[in-house]
């Protein structure tokens, strides 16, 4: 029990220190804070279907259009997550199937880059996912060490009596 409270411990502690120090952009804050919003239209939203060292991935991609300060953008950035990773085709469909051509919504907009602009101020769940395996990852490691450390400590201990 005191061991799974000890894991419970570090495995907080790093998600706190991951999600507050290193990644406030993975949950928007930073966004939400400093990025301006702004109307947009929906322009296409498709599933892609793309193949990449002998996997297929589908991936929804959503073409908006944008003002900022008189200027017409456009693009299809929908979070600030990586799309490199392979999403199954119906949940690509599904999200896809939420945007219609024509419809109106708001989008976050960069200031300083307003080229940048994203639908969704965090980043999507599969980036959660690889943060939550990482931090169990090094929790399982962190935990794992002691035990072996004392291990090694009682075979030497008793190899020394047996001398």
């Amino acid at each position: 029990m005191r061991y799974a409270f000890g894991l419970f411990l570090i495995g907080y502690a790093s998600y706190i220190f991951f999600s507050q120090f290193l990644f406030p952009e993975i949950r928007g804050d930073e966004v939400k804070r400093k990025w301006v919003l702004t109307d947009a239209e929906i322009i296409s939203s498709v599933v892609e279907k793309r193949i990449k060292r002998k996997s297929v991935g589908y991936f929804p991609v959503i073409r908006y259009q944008y003002s900022f300060e008189g200027t017409k953008y456009i693009t299809d950035q929908y979070s600030l997550s990586p799309n490199n990773l392979a999403r199954l085709e119906f949940l690509a469909e599904k999200k896809a199937n939420e945007y219609s051509t024509g419809d109106q919504l708001k989008v976050y907009v960069n200031p300083t880059n307003p080229q940048n602009a994203v639908i969704r101020a965090g980043a999507d769940w599969n980036i959660w996912i690889i943060g939550i395996v990482i931090v169990l990852f090094v929790s399982g490691v962190l935990f794992m060490l002691p035990i072996t450390i004392l291990q090694k400590m009682k075979i030497e201990i008793s190899k020394s009596k047996h001398l």
